[in-house]
C-alpha cells in the first residue's frame, strides 16, 4: 500500500555562447522571398526513438493532427501543410544536422524542437538564415533571449520551478526536498530553478541527484537521495529515469512526495507506473487535454481522433504550436515570407480559450502553469 503525501490538483539562453545578434535575421534578402508551391513544408528535429522517444513522438503526433484537420478542410488559401520530421535521437549533434538539411531542403518554418541542449545546437544555424522558429519543447533560459525569428510558446522553467516548489512546501516550510535531475542543460535549468525558488523560501536541497540524458542508471542519484533524508523529491528528469528513481528508492520512496516539470511525459509515467504513481504532482503548460468544455480541447480532440491518436499532453503542445504557425501563414495570405510571417505572429493568437501572446519586445507566448496530480488509479487529475 502507498502512503505518499497527495497534493491538492490545481491551476496554480544564455544565447551568449552564440554571440549577441547584431542584425535582424529577417532583414536579410531571403527573409524577404515569397514562399510558393502548392504544398507549405514545416520542419521539425525531434526524438523519435529510443529511451526519449515520446517526448517527441507526441508532439509530432498534436502537429500532424493539426494539419491535417485543416488539410481536410481545403488547408490554407488552397495550400496543403505538411509537416516533415526528423529523428535527432535526443542528441545535439543529430539535432544540428537535421536543421541544416530541413533548411536545405525548402521547409518554410520549422516547429516541434525537443529538448535544451538539442535546441542549443540548432539555434546558430536558425538565426543564421533567418527561418521561423515557433514553440520548442524547452522552458531553458539559456534558449529564451530574444530573437526576432524565434518564437516560445511554452512557459519557463523558472515558472514551473516556482509553481512546483510551493507545491512540495504545501505541508509546511520543514520539508526538506532533494533534487533528481538530467545531467545536462534541462536538468541544469531544473536545479537552478528549484535551486532558487527554495532559496526564496530561505531553503536550499538536501541533495542533487544527476542521470545522464538517455540512460535509466539512477543507482547513484537514488542512493544519494536516500542518504539526503529527503521528504520530496523535485524531478527535472524524462519518464524512463523518473520511474527507475521511484523504483529504486522503494519504501522510503513511498512516504516521499514528488513533483516534475512538465517534459517528463505524463502519459509514459503513468503507463509505466500505474498505480504506484499515486500522489505524483507535474506541473503542465497547456490545459488538461480531456475538458472538453474548453473550445481548443474539443477541437483537438476531434484532430487526434482523424489521425487515430492517443490524447495526450505532449500532443496538445505540439498541437498549439501548430495552430500558431496556421493562422501565422493564413494572415500573411499571398505576401508568405519570412519577415511577413513574424511580422504578423506578434499579437494576441485566441486558440480558443487558450491564448498565446507575442509582441515586438517578447516572443514568449505564454506563462501559463498548472499542476496535475495522479491518482490511486494511475490517472491524472486537474
Amino acid at each position: 500500500m502507498i502512503h505518499r503525501r497527495t497534493f491538492l490538483a490545481g491551476s496554480a539562453l544564455g544565447l551568449g555562447a552564440l554571440g549577441s545578434v547584431r542584425a535582424s535575421p529577417l532583414s536579410s534578402a531571403r527573409a524577404k522571398q515569397v514562399y510558393g508551391g502548392s504544398t507549405i513544408l514545416i520542419g521539425q528535429s525531434a526524438v523519435q526513438s529510443g529511451p526519449s522517444a515520446l517526448l517527441g513522438t507526441e508532439m509530432t503526433a498534436g502537429m500532424n493532427a493539426a494539419f491535417a484537420a485543416a488539410n481536410k478542410n481545403g488547408g490554407v488559401g488552397g495550400r496543403k501543410i505538411e509537416l516533415v520530421t526528423l529523428d535527432d535521437k535526443y542528441e545535439p549533434g543529430p539535432c544540428k544536422e537535421n536543421t541544416l538539411k530541413l533548411i536545405k531542403q525548402g521547409v518554410f518554418a520549422l516547429s516541434g524542437y525537443a529538448g535544451t541542449v538539442t535546441c542549443l545546437a540548432a539555434y546558430p544555424a536558425i538565426i543564421e538564415t533567418g527561418i521561423p522558429l515557433v514553440g520548442v519543447l524547452t522552458g531553458a533560459e539559456s534558449v529564451r533571449k530574444f530573437v526576432p525569428n524565434i518564437f516560445h510558446t511554452r512557459a519557463s522553467y523558472n515558472r514551473e520551478c516556482q509553481v512546483l516548489v510551493k507545491q512540495l512546501l504545501a505541508y509546511g516550510n520543514s520539508t526538506e526536498v532533494a533534487i533528481f535531475a538530467q545531467d545536462d542543460g534541462y536538468g541544469e535549468a531544473i536545479t537552478q530553478g528549484v535551486t532558487q525558488a527554495l532559496a526564496e523560501r530561505g531553503k536550499k536541497p538536501v541533495a542533487v541527484g544527476k542521470v545522464a540524458r538517455n540512460s535509466l542508471d539512477v543507482t547513484q542519484a537514488a542512493q544519494m537521495i536516500k542518504d539526503s533524508g529527503a521528504h520530496a523529491v523535485a524531478m527535472g528528469t524524462l519518464y524512463g529515469a523518473s520511474v527507475k528513481l521511484v523504483e529504486a528508492l522503494g519504501p522510503i520512496g513511498q512516504t516521499m512526495m514528488y513533483c516534475s516539470v512538465s517534459p517528463i511525459v505524463t502519459s509514459a509515467l503513468t503507463n509505466q507506473l500505474g498505480a504506484r504513481a499515486h500522489g505524483i504532482g507535474i506541473t503542465q503548460v497547456v490545459p488538461y487535454p480531456w475538458r472538453k468544455s474548453l473550445p481548443l480541447v474539443t477541437e483537438f480532440s476531434k484532430a487526434m481522433a482523424l489521425i487515430n491518436e492517443d490524447v495526450s499532453y505532449g500532443a496538445l503542445e505540439g498541437y498549439v504550436n501548430a495552430q500558431v504557425i496556421l493562422r501565422g501563414i493564413a494572415q500573411c495570405g499571398d505576401t508568405l515570407t519570412w519577415q511577413h510571417f513574424a511580422e504578423v505572429l506578434e499579437q494576441r493568437h485566441d486558440l480558443g480559450g487558450f491564448s498565446i501572446d507575442f509582441s515586438g519586445s517578447s516572443h514568449t507566448g505564454s506563462r501559463y502553469v498548472d499542476v496535475t496530480v495522479i491518482d490511486s488509479q494511475g490517472r491524472v487529475r486537474a
